[in-house]
């Protein structure tokens, strides 16, 4: 399990090019891990997609996740599974 902070960028559902998700999966896409300027894809479970509904665009929290794949098959973009959120997005 890792902690990372994130930037919310959007939320997203899994499709064909993103085989580490499943289909239809939804997930968050993220800048990140802060400082660094790259993208991670968190995939969150049905029952927390609400925590994120709404939030607008830079918001930054921190979560801990397992590390799902460390990159994708099209991108090196590591795809990380949410346990949970540390530090809520502030409002």
């Amino acid at each position: 399990v890792v902690e990372w902070r994130l930037q919310f960028v959007a939320i997203q559902k899994a499709d064909e090019l993103r085989p580490e998700i499943p289909l239809g999966q939804t997930y968050l896409l993220t800048r990140g891990p802060l400082p660094e300027p790259g993208f991670v894809y968190v995939v969150v479970p049905a029952s927390a997609v609400i925590r994120f509904e709404g939030l607008p665009a830079l918001k930054e929290f921190t979560v801990q996740g397992t590390i799902r794949s460390t990159t994708t098959k099209y991108l090196p973009t590591p795809v990380l599974e949410l346990v949970g959120v540390v530090e809520e997005p502030a409002p």
